[in-house]
């Protein structure tokens, strides 16, 4: 049974508030490099899309630079996936596209790492949800399939509740982390106008929110206005009711540590067959404690309804998961990018210094734990995939799989391998890659000549 621990109403002591600020920095560390040497020390980071988003950011420093193309231009409208796109482009102006895929994923975990320090500190959380913030903002599910744009939104979420109560609703912070947002990833702008907004609403300072949203929803209107949406590639069809409901409880546990890193044939489970059946009991684990604790939270919030404005934004957030379509304006799963942003808003009820419950709070930690460790095996098993990946290739062996597929939590690893070789071959002699785009939703778009080009089996 799940406690509720009640409010003690003393405060802490600034020793132990300085105390527990050096634990929770040093468990940002701790985590944080845990995940980036594994991948740093690799000839490039093999998260799954992210090869395809350094392709495009070579192919935009290409046009900047006035190389002529009958194949690609720069969009002239406002793009909600700029900023990462920009901040590759301006990597790749002196170093190696394999150079710029490390130095990107270092800047943006020290950047992660100072947001969850700020969020932990500000609220005065435990330095376990360090672990929680980790997970939930810079290292989930999504950071695996390379979804760098929506990542570097979530860290900059986590840097809006960082700040004071009265900054998040002022006119100027909200003005600019919504056109930061904006230019981040699109559902990450949409979850923050949740939060902002209800946080305004709480403090009624709904005219101040309604003001600041103005220049963002110019930007709105001209990207839905000037954008020709393209459907996702082999999006997922589901028959009925029953199918639907059975996707979202698989994309909540999603929500978990645990996910397998796949090479061609090779999964987790080439590796040790246990690993999968651990890793998807962690997951479940912490999703059934993730949905209990938004019930708690809701729960308590109908005694002050509007008194704070994480209920509320919790609320709509999962509301919004459970109604969005598998697929939507080009993004599969984007229901699934509301749930992170809910993660984060709700760990000070979980981790504050009078939590929710403590139980519930320990057994997330617990099994986020479980799941982080299996993950890191997971990536540094990698080469010993790469060998059973040639081995099954060379003497011809199917996969039933599909090749990551239908791999539980399965992250396709070298999906684009070959697009950031080409990349790499293509800034060397300063030209633009011979292939074509994979993704349309960013900066570059593609008018003619090479197709989407399939990417090979292992």
């Amino acid at each position: 049974m799940i406690s509720v621990t009640q409010t003690t109403g003393k405060a802490p002591h600034p020793s132990t508030r300085e105390g527990t600020s050096l634990v929770a920095l040093i468990g940002i560390a701790v985590v944080l490099a845990s995940v980036g040497i594994p991948l740093l020390i690799l000839e490039y980071v093999p998260l799954q899309d992210y090869g395809e988003w350094i392709f495009q950011s070579h192919i935009f420093n290409r046009l900047i630079a006035g190389e002529p193309s009958d194949t690609f231009s720069i969009r002239t409208y406002p793009v909600p996936y700029a900023l990462s796109q920009l901040a590759l482009s301006a990597l790749l102006i002196k170093f190696s596209p394999f150079a710029t895929s490390k130095l990107f994923l270092a800047a943006y975990l020290a950047l992660a790492g100072w947001a969850i320090w700020l969020v932990v500190r500000r609220n005065a959380l435990s330095p376990k949800a360090v672990i929680y913030l980790a997970v939930a903002a810079v290292v989930g599910s999504c950071f695996w399939s390379g979804y760098m744009g929506y990542q570097l939104g979530l860290v900059i979420f986590c840097i809006y509740l960082g700040l004071t109560k009265d900054q998040r609703t002022h006119l100027g912070i909200l003005v600019l982390f919504s056109v930061l947002l904006f230019f981040s990833h699109g559902l990450v702008f949409a979850s923050f106008c949740v939060a902002a907004g209800a946080y305004s609403l709480a403090c009624k300072k709904h005219r101040v929110f309604a003001l600041a949203m103005v220049p963002t929803g110019l930007l709105t209107a001209v990207y839905l206005s000037s954008n020709k949406f393209v459907p996702v590639t082999n999006a997922l069809e589901l028959n009925g009711v029953v199918q639907f409901l059975m996707y979202k409880a698989y994309t909540i546990t999603k929500l978990g540590a645990y996910q397998n890193l796949v090479v061609g044939q090779a999964d987790d489970s080439t590796i040790a067959s246990v690993i999968p059946t651990v890793g998807l009991a962690a997951n479940v684990i912490f999703a059934l404690l993730a949905l209990a604790a938004v019930v708690l939270v809701l729960r308590r919030a109908i005694a002050r309804p509007l008194q704070d404005g994480e209920p509320l934004a919790i609320l709509l957030l999962f509301v919004g998961f459970l109604i969005m379509p598998t697929n939507a304006a080009g993004i599969a799963n984007p229901g699934e990018r509301l749930l992170y942003p809910m993660l984060i808003l709700l760990a000070p009820a979980l981790f504050a210094r009078t939590p929710l419950s403590r139980r519930l709070a320990n057994g997330m930690i617990a099994s986020l734990a479980i799941g982080l460790c299996l993950t890191l095996l997971s990536v540094v098993s990698l080469p010993q995939k790469h060998e059973v990946a040639r081995s099954g290739a060379s003497a011809g062996a199917a996969t039933p799989s599909g090749s990551g597929d239908r791999v539980l939590y399965g992250h396709k690893a070298t999906l684009f391998d070959y697009k950031i070789r080409e990349t790499q071959r293509a800034w060397y002699k300063n030209e633009i890659p011979s292939q074509g785009l994979d993704f349309g939703t960013a900066l570059i778009a593609q008018e003619r000549g090479p197709g989407a080009a399939a990417p090979p089996q292992e």
